[in-house]
C-alpha cells in the first residue's frame, strides 16, 4: 500500500516553496504522491507556544558587530544546524550592514545550516513597486555570490527571474540563492 503524504504549507514561506521544488522529483522516485494542505503558520506558531525565527530574533542590528558576534555565538554553541530565511532582508539593508548579514549567516550556518536569500535585483530600479517609493537597495546577484564566497559560504542554488514574488500589480525581478557555509 502506498502511503499519503501530506504536505502542510504556507504560501507566504519561503521554506515551502524550496520544499515544493523538490517534490515532483520525490513523488518520481518513490511513487508517493503527495497531498498539498495549505496552512497558516501563524496559527501553528500560536497553538504551540512557538515563534517564527524572525520574531525570535528581531532585535539583532546587522550594522552592529557586537549584536551580529553574540547572536550568532548563541546559534553557533546550539546543537543542529541552523537555518538562515532572509526573504527581502538583502533590500532592506543598507550596503555596510551587509557584511553582518554574512557573518552572522557563517556563524549560524556552521553546523550544517543553509542561508535562502530572496531579493529584488537592481533590475527593478525605476520599476513601480507595490508600496511605493520608499529606501530600498537594488542588488547584484553576482556581487552578492561574491560576497557571500568572501565569507565562506557557496552560493549551492540560484534562480532569477520574475513571477517568483509577485505582489500585488508589482512582479518583481527576484533573485533566490541557497547557501551553504564552510567555516
Amino acid at each position: 500500500m502506498t502511503p499519503k503524504v501530506e504536505f502542510h504549507f504556507d504560501f507566504g514561506s519561503p521554506n515551502a516553496y524550496l520544499v515544493h521544488k523538490l517534490i515532483p522529483a520525490i513523488e518520481q522516485r518513490t511513487g508517493v504522491n503527495f497531498n498539498y494542505v495549505p496552512v497558516l503558520l501563524g496559527g501553528i506558531f500560536k497553538l504551540t507556544n512557538n515563534q517564527a525565527p524572525m520574531v525570535q530574533f528581531k532585535g539583532i542590528n546587522m550594522e552592529s558587530q557586537y549584536n551580529v558576534l553574540t547572536n550568532g555565538a548563541r546559534l553557533a554553541h546550539e546543537p543542529g544546524p541552523k537555518h538562515v530565511y532572509a526573504r527581502l532582508l538583502v533590500d532592506a539593508l543598507a550596503r555596510p550592514a551587509r557584511p553582518g548579514l554574512w557573518r552572522f549567516c557563517s556563524m549560524a550556518g556552521r553546523s550544517g545550516g543553509h542561508t535562502f536569500l530572496e531579493f529584488r535585483t537592481a533590475a527593478n530600479r525605476g520599476r513601480p513597486t507595490f508600496f511605493g517609493p520608499h529606501a530600498r537597495t537594488y542588488a547584484d546577484p553576482d556581487e552578492i555570490a561574491a560576497e557571500i564566497a568572501s565569507y565562506g559560504g557557496r552560493v549551492i542554488d540560484r534562480v532569477e527571474g520574475t513571477d517568483l514574488a509577485p505582489l500585488g500589480k508589482e512582479n518583481p525581478v527576484i533573485c533566490r540563492m541557497e547557501v551553504s557555509w564552510t567555516r
